[in-house]
């Protein structure tokens, strides 16, 4: 009964995905091993594009199945033994390990970006949503769990203002949001769809 207490304490509830209390804890055993090793850790930082929308055309329940099956997209676009988890709502985060520079993120964040492009069915009509990545790796100056995990949400916010559907690598410089409201989300006079039968809801 503890080690189902202390499952469900470290994991969300609605994907199974290790949530933000586990991944900032492996993401720090990570950075400690990495320091140790002479090796460096990436993040990367996963917003969907457009969910508020889904919750208000298509109802919650749609919500949750999207944010399954970006769960499970997520776990399968990602390298072995990189950890993807649910940070909250329609946040989510990869962790990975023993990556050799920016270009080896960049081909993480490309097969996730294409991964959540595909259509999903929702309340059986098809359903294309995108997501925006941010990417941060690790150095001298972003060297903690946290700090790292701000810089990758730093770099989403701003991939986000460039349009949705785009990842970018953080850099020195990059201004913090100053709230999540800023964040350029998809209203619902923004769907657009693809013809009078309503076969596709499309959300980029």
């Amino acid at each position: 009964m503890e080690a189902e207490i202390r499952h469900r304490s470290l994991h969300d509830g609605l994907t199974g995905l290790p949530n933000r209390t586990a991944l900032l804890d492996r993401l720090g055993r990570a950075l400690r091993r990495a320091d140790h090793d002479g090796r460096r850790v990436g993040v990367l930082f996963v917003d969907l594009d457009g969910f508020k929308a889904i919750n208000d055309t298509l109802g919650h329940q749609a919500g949750d199945d999207l944010l399954r099956t970006t769960a499970a997209r997520l776990s399968h676009a990602v390298r072995p033994g990189d950890v993807a988890g649910r940070l909250a709502g329609d946040e989510f985060a990869v962790l990975c390990e023993d990556v050799d520079g920016t270009a080896d993120l960049e081909a993480i964040a490309d097969r996730v970006v294409t991964a959540l492009a595909a259509p999903v069915r929702l309340c059986d009509r098809p359903v294309t949503l995108t997501g925006s990545v941010g990417l941060a790796l690790s150095n001298p100056d972003l060297a903690d769990a946290e700090t790292l995990l701000n810089a990758a949400d730093i770099a989403m916010y701003t991939a986000k203002r460039n349009g949705p559907g785009q990842r970018l690598a953080y850099a020195t410089g990059m201004r913090t949001p100053v709230a999540a409201s800023t964040r350029q989300k998809l209203t619902r006079d923004q769907l657009k769809t693809a013809g009078a039968d309503g076969s596709m809801l499309s959300l980029r």
